[in-house]
């Protein structure tokens, strides 16, 4: 899958799940109220839930992520949250390609880090294999996080 445009915002271009009063945003979905080169159509009518409520962490956390890690520079979506099958925050990243978790995988570690948390991080291929959407999954924490993780990752379950 690749990017709808430059212009536009990573979170409603199908790479986050999405589903809220109608609206909904899946991969390869992108929201249905975006448009190329003018944004949100909907933006002062957008539902609070949850794009008025949406921070990418890039934007909250400027003691952790500095701003060469943009989402529009980095093809990464930053999210720090309770990811299913876990107990604790985690740093969760949603890569637009394998190619830029790749390039970034250790300023996503690094983040990590000095956050205190855990790391899971997928990206999407622009390949598709037998049919089905090729994702790469990596992970940044202890075993018992690790196993976790990939248990759901294998087993088709959505981390985030």
């Amino acid at each position: 899958m690749n990017r709808l445009c430059d212009s536009c915002t990573l979170c409603c271009e199908g790479w986050l799940v999405i589903n809220s009063n109608g609206i909904e945003s899946s991969l390869n979905k992108p929201c249905i109220n975006l448009s190329c080169n003018v944004g949100c159509k909907i933006y002062t009518l957008r539902p609070n839930d949850p794009c008025g409520a949406f921070k990418c962490l890039w934007l909250t956390d400027t003691q952790h992520i500095s701003q060469e890690m943009k989402p529009s520079i980095t093809n990464l979506i930053f999210q720090e949250k309770i990811v299913h099958g876990w107990h604790l925050p985690v740093l969760a990243v949603v890569a637009t390609n394998t190619d830029s978790l790749d390039l970034h995988w250790e300023d996503i570690k690094n983040i990590a880090i000095k956050k205190g948390t855990f790391a899971v991080a997928l990206a999407y291929s622009n390949e598709k294999i037998n049919h089905t959407d090729h994702k790469t999954l990596k992970i940044y924490g202890d075993a018992i996080f690790a196993e976790t993780m990939t248990t759901l990752f294998n087993n088709r379950i959505a981390i985030f």
